[in-house]
């Protein structure tokens, strides 16, 4: 059992209670205590010593978790070495021994089928390839979920780096590796490794920031050695000379929602708001909770409770609405979707990061 690995944080987790469930967005949208960070260790230790099994109450639960990393963050313990760790590696953990003892959720089914029919957990979708040695990887879910944004992040590489690269097809695995389906997910690595080497990257930079912490964080779990520099697009574009490129005024109050991946993943916060501030015009403010305290908008792909999306993506927008911004910057895929899916603050717009800087740029 893949857990057997995290026993000693499981052991730590099951028995710090509720010190963290402010912080836990699916616990707030459900109501169910189940949910939170504390109570899943608990059963996990439980099915770990076989005292338990995976009861559909139990895969609901391992699967409702976010994987945020905010819990910890906000946690009394946090930085005690006796406290408690970010639940989010035995998480994995555990939905991968799912997978493995043939308890894995209808939907998870679904997703693992669509990539071994098409290559991608969300289904067929166009693409291209095209040689270079800065390659910019746009990976499935911004295809799927945020074309917009692929075509703004294309503008700024034509704009800076005009011989870029392009791979734009397969999937970097994250939603794989992140949802327990293991073997597919090393299947996708390799593929996108393969891909990145025949079109002769030595920089990989990407707008998803899944697919940045997919490549410098889970690829070396999964034996995927890759020859390029992977860059979270942000990181580049910061030390890149604009000049006068973003000279377009983008006269309105905007707020940044910090990704969890971009974020407590790869600490990437600076250069996000470096990037915004040389926005002629904008007016950038802090939400309260920001950073690596940044309340997360709901889940990646897959999830059993897709009723209390909305919910989790009303939570941060509220909060984004109290500055009195009428736009919130996000940098993912996922952030974008959750906050568009919000129904009770209708006067934010939601846009991504590379979206505002294409729109600051002339011509």
């Amino acid at each position: 059992m893949r857990l057997d690995a995290f026993a000693p944080a499981l052991r730590q987790n099951a028995i710090a209670h509720d010190q963290d469930l402010f912080a836990a967005p699916e616990v707030a949208a459900q109501r169910r205590l189940t949910l939170a960070p504390s109570r899943r260790a608990l059963l996990l230790e439980l099915v770990r010593r076989g005292v338990i099994g995976w009861t559909p109450d139990v895969v609901d639960a391992v699967y409702a978790g976010l994987n945020a990393g905010v819990q910890h963050a906000f946690s009394v313990y946090r930085g005690d070495p006796d406290g408690w760790p970010d639940e989010t590696d035995y998480v994995r953990a555990a939905r991968a021994d799912i997978v493995d003892a043939g308890c894995a959720p209808p939907y998870v089914g679904v997703i693992a089928e669509r990539f071994a029919v098409h290559g991608t957990p969300l289904g067929a979708l166009p693409g291209d390839e095209r040689a270079g040695s800065v390659v910019l990887f746009i990976d499935s879910a911004t295809r799927h979920l945020a074309p917009e944004t692929a075509e703004a992040a294309r503008r700024l590489l034509s704009a800076l780096a005009p011989d870029f690269g392009e791979l734009s097809t397969g999937t970097s695995g994250y939603e794989l590796y992140d949802l327990g389906l293991w073997d597919a997910a090393r299947e996708a690595a390799e593929r996108t490794a393969a891909a990145l080497r025949r079109l002769g990257a030595m920089t990989v930079v990407t707008e998803s920031p899944e697919a940045a912490y997919a490549m410098v964080r889970l690829y070396p779990q999964l034996g995927i050695e890759l020859d390029a520099h992977v860059l979270h697009l942000s990181l580049w574009l910061a030390e890149q000379p604009f000049g006068d490129l973003l000279s377009r005024p983008v006269s309105e109050r905007a707020t940044y929602h910090d990704s969890s991946r971009l974020g407590r993943g790869l600490g990437i916060y600076d250069e996000p708001r470096a990037l915004l501030a040389r926005v002629p015009a904008l007016d950038l403010r802090e939400m309260r909770y920001c950073r690596c305290e940044a309340i997360p908008t709901g889940p990646a792909l897959g999830y059993p409770y897709p009723d209390a999306i909305p919910a989790m993506g009303t939570r941060r927008l509220e909060e984004a609405a109290a500055t009195g911004a009428s736009m919130v910057v996000c940098a993912s895929p996922y952030s974008k979707r959750n906050l568009r899916a919000a129904t009770n603050v209708p006067q934010l717009r939601v846009v991504d990061l590379l979206d505002v800087l294409a729109l600051a740029m002339e011509g």
